[in-house]
C-alpha cells in the first residue's frame, strides 16, 4: 500500500505525507514528506487529525483515527480500498470496540484476513479515483 501511495504521489505530482514514531525510508522527492512524532499513544493520530484539511486524502486501517478524520470531513480510505464514511464508521467503531473488549477478557478473536492482490488492486483503484477527483476540482495554474 505504501508503495502505491508513493507511486501515485509521484505520477500525479501531489504531496504525500507519512507519519510515524520512528524513521522510515522514503525516496527523496519534493512531493514526499516524512514526519516523525514522539512515541506515545495516539501521537501520530493527533498530528494527522490536526494537520488534515480540505481535500486531503487519508489512508488508515485504524478505526478510531478514521472516525476522527471522517468527523472532521476528511476523505479517508482503508488499505483495502474501502471508504470510511459517516454512514459506516459508527458500525465499524462499535465492532472494533466489541472485539477489543472480547480480547481483553481472554477470548480469542479472528484477525483480519490476509492482504491479497485483489485488495491491493481495489486500494490502487480507489486511491486513483480519489486523487483524480481532487485534481479535477483544482483550478489550473493559469486561472
Amino acid at each position: 500500500m505504501r508503495e502505491l501511495v508513493i507511486r501515485t504521489a509521484l505520477r500525479c505530482t501531489v504531496k504525500a505525507v507519512f507519519v510515524a514514531n520512528q524513521p522510515q525510508y522514503l525516496p527523496e522527492r519534493d512531493c514526499l514528506e516524512f514526519r516523525i512524532v514522539p512515541g506515545g499513544d495516539d501521537k501520530a493520530d493527533d498530528l494527522i487529525v490536526q494537520e488534515s484539511a480540505g481535500d486531503d486524502i487519508a489512508v488508515t486501517a485504524d478505526v478510531p483515527l478514521a472516525a476522527r478524520l471522517v468527523g472532521k470531513g476528511i476523505f479517508a480510505l482503508d488499505p483495502r480500498g474501502g471508504e470510511w464514511t459517516e454512514a459506516t464508521i459508527g458500525d465499524r467503531l462499535a465492532t472494533r470496540n466489541l472485539m477489543e473488549h472480547l480480547r481483553s477478557t481472554g477470548m480469542q478473536t479472528p484477525g483480519p484476513s490476509g492482504y491479497s492482490e485483489a485488495d491491493r488492486g481495489k486500494f490502487a483503484n480507489a486511491l486513483d479515483r480519489a486523487v483524480t477527483k481532487r485534481l479535477r476540482g483544482r483550478p489550473s495554474a493559469g486561472q
